[in-house]
């Protein structure tokens, strides 16, 4: 029997079906945030173009998001407020600057003016200040646009200053390897960084995934994943093979585990490795569950939005529907009555699915998490209880010690 009161009774899997996902884009926002570094971006200042300026620090924020080790820091207050309040120069000098961010508890802030040159044309000064070091600044030429914030032209525009601001500014890292016989060299993702000399190999790296190895001949005798943040220094300590890897991180202290991670030491070359364990395979079985968890999610938001056309095709159908028909999928009840039983029946399919997609997306969802969870805590149990787990007080600095593999 299908009537008017059952168009009140279909909206609950819209909501059940969005939820795995909005799960799934929380924790990859945590774990973003982790491994980023926060700058500060104070809003575009203009005379005489003020929603060019807005529509130009709206990009410039997504266009920082958008780089590894990187991440915004919106300011609400305005460059005049916080100049007038710390009395600076109409151009902030680097004192100024340096209580803005001590103010704003940051170590990196961008600033900058827009100014018209020409009829339809302004210059773009934007600055970017580092308590750690020199600074940038990059000229950016635009042209006025009656929709700054949807224009692409000032999206790439804004794109093109993050980068142009923050790809000078590299992390500092100390790699040291006790060799033992044969020299050995530092491979970075791939490229000869140098040799080791009196143990050690200094180089700067752009923010972002790296993977270091210490290499003898043609073995990698020692290597591991790092995640540098933007503007940091670290510093990593490897053994000669039959020892174990000492890794030592200094400024990299905001993420969590270490920026070299938790995992164990990926063997390489010809060394054995260890065989799968239980960890390995409750590994395995967490990103499986969390993918299917999410391709399941998106079946459900399909049905969502399959339920709410069919939704909006009984609305019609029923409107034409004289109000003495109580059962639309009667026989012989009109044509108008057949379209309307159609779309309840198409409207009832997809909120079936939906709530199942949903509901099943939600336990493979969780159950992967915690089977993620317990792998992870196993292993670092498992190495605290083989060689252990020494937090240094102070500086931000902490020492772990994993096997060589």
């Amino acid at each position: 029997m299908a009537s008017r009161r059952e168009r009140g009774k279909l909206g609950l899997t819209s909501v059940l079906a969005l939820t795995p996902i909005l799960t799934l884009a929380l924790a990859t926002d945590a774990r973003a945030a982790a491994l980023s570094t926060p700058v500060g971006v104070i809003g575009i200042e203009s005379d005489d173009a003020e929603a060019l300026a807005e529509g130009l620090t709206a990009s410039l924020e997504s266009g920082i998001d958008r780089l590894p080790g990187w991440r915004k820091a919106h300011v609400r207050e305005s460059l005049s407020t916080l100049s007038f309040a710390f009395q600076c120069p109409s151009r902030p000098d680097p004192e100024c600057l340096d209580r803005m961010a001590q103010h704003l508890g940051l170590d990196s802030i961008i600033w900058g003016s827009l100014r018209r040159v020409a009829e339809g044309r302004f210059d773009a000064s934007v600055h970017l200040w580092r308590r750690r070091g020199p600074g940038s600044e990059y000229v950016a030429r635009i042209l006025a646009s009656s929709a700054p914030t949807t224009d692409p032209v000032v999206g790439a525009q804004g794109l093109a200053c993050a980068k142009n601001l923050l790809a000078p500014v590299l992390s500092r890292l100390n790699v040291q390897f006790a060799a033992l016989g044969a020299p050995a060299f530092l491979r970075v993702d791939g490229v000869n960084r140098g040799n080791f000399v009196d143990g050690v190999v200094r180089l700067e790296l752009a923010p972002g995934p790296h993977r270091v190895e210490a290499v003898q001949g043609i073995l990698v005798v020692a290597g591991r994943e790092l995640d540098l943040r933007g503007d940091e220094d670290g510093e990593v300590t490897l053994e000669a093979p039959g020892g174990s890897a000492a890794a030592v991180v200094g400024g990299f202290g905001a993420v969590p585990g270490g920026v070299l991670g938790a995992g164990p030491l990926p063997g390489a070359g010809a060394l054995p490795g260890p065989g799968p364990d239980e960890r390995s395979w409750k590994s395995y079985a967490a990103y499986g569950s969390l993918g299917v968890g999410g391709a399941l999610g998106i079946a459900a938001i399909v049905e969502a939005v399959k339920f709410s056309s069919s939704k909006t095709d009984l609305e019609v159908s029923l409107a034409r529907v004289p109000s003495a028909v109580t059962d639309v999928c009667a026989t012989d009840s009109g044509p108008n009555a057949v379209d309307a039983c159609r779309s309840y029946q198409s409207a009832q399919t997809s909120r079936l699915l939906g709530f199942v997609f949903g509901a099943v997306s939600v336990v493979a969802i969780g159950g992967g998490a915690a089977l993620l969870w317990q792998a992870t805590h196993e292993q670092k149990t498992a190495d605290r209880n083989r060689i252990g787990f020494t937090p240094r007080t102070g500086g931000g600095e902490m020492t772990f010690t994993t096997p060589l593999d």
